[in-house]
């Protein structure tokens, strides 16, 4: 903590805006959140199509309790759009949910506002997911295939976000980062089990996904004369039984 604080003394202030006087982004390493982070005073900014094909965008949260491990990130491709879901159950050392859809660029938004005002969301085939800052709080509310997750984050309780403006390969290409941890957080994260009733993990085997889309949970029946897989799918369309 004490190396984090002084990294952070020895910082620059982050600019206002992303351009500079002269049109061109203002690299450097710094303290803080850039206000303004559109294109629309860089001198070279890239025409409709060129951004479109070159430019990428994503919000990423990961979230960690002595129980699991959320990873949830809205990625704006420019002609693809892509998301990352995953739940890791940390007392039984396995992944419950690990989705990476690649979609249509219609389904994912990220905009330029990287502080009070962003936004993010991705829609897509039993994806519904959304990120959006404002007054300090960041909420999350996600619907995604067979994990549903609603957080609140209090960005106004952490410590200052460290922002990084760098050129990146070609001339006239950079990359901008804004890092920020330590943020509180609240809420649930619920995965595939609870659609089962199934309240403690350790009573289940495994979560399957089956190749029609839907999920099968196997757990430990308390009935006896039944299997484990009481809910998992048999060839014919069946479920196997005790």
């Amino acid at each position: 903590m004490s190396e984090a604080r002084a990294l952070r003394a020895q910082l620059p202030p982050a600019p206002a805006r992303l351009a500079g006087g002269d049109g061109k982004p203002q690299f450097g390493l710094y303290a803080g959140s850039v206000r303004d982070a559109s294109f629309a005073r860089l001198s070279d900014a890239p025409g409709i199509l060129q951004r479109r094909l070159m430019e990428k965008k994503w919000q990423y949260v990961f979230v960690a309790t002595p129980e699991m491990m959320l990873s949830l990130a809205v990625i704006d491709g420019g002609y693809l759009s892509s998301g990352i879901c995953a739940v890791f159950d940390r007392g039984a050392r396995r992944m419950l949910v690990n989705d990476n859809p690649v979609l249509p660029p219609i389904c994912a938004q990220v905009g330029d506002d990287p502080a009070d005002g962003m936004s993010a969301r991705l829609l897509g085939p039993a994806i519904r997911a959304r990120m959006r800052r404002a007054e300090g709080r960041v909420s999350i509310q996600a619907t995604w295939a067979h994990a549903d997750v609603d957080l609140m984050l209090d960005v106004s309780r952490a410590p200052p976000p460290i922002t990084a403006i760098a050129e990146v390969g070609e001339p006239g290409r950079f990359d901008l980062t804004q890092k920020t941890v330590l943020v509180p957080a609240e809420g649930e994260v619920r995965a595939a089990i609870r659609e089962k009733g199934i309240t403690r993990v350790e009573d289940v085997d495994a979560v399957v996904l089956e190749n029609d889309g839907t999920l099968s949970v196997s757990w430990e029946s308390k009935r006896p004369g039944e299997t484990s897989l009481v809910d998992a799918k048999v060839p014919g369309g069946g479920r196997a039984g005790g």
